[in-house]
């Protein structure tokens, strides 16, 4: 990359995701900024395996907060029917 300048992020993961990724960093003999930075271009630069990968992750979102709406909207008709009931 012409500009070299770095910028940092803070980034939380899972215990286990750490400890995975920490490993497989060491099996390769790259550091796991070197890893995430070579992900982060490959995002950058749409590759097409990592935007399939986006993409997947994208949908397993949605059917997390279709499942919670769901939920939700399941306790809320609950709690309108308790408040209506006369028992």
């Amino acid at each position: 990359m012409a500009n070299c300048m770095k910028k940092s992020i803070h980034v939380s993961l899972l215990k286990e995701t750490h400890a995975g990724l920490r490993i497989k960093s060491f099996e390769y003999g790259l550091s796991m900024t070197e890893m995430i930075e070579e992900f982060a271009q490959l995002v950058v630069i749409d590759d097409p395996h990592i935007k399939n990968i986006l993409n997947e992750l994208v949908m397993k979102k949605r059917n997390r907060e279709a499942r919670k709406l769901s939920n939700t909207d399941a306790e809320s008709i609950l709690d309108m029917i308790s408040e209506k009931s006369p028992i």
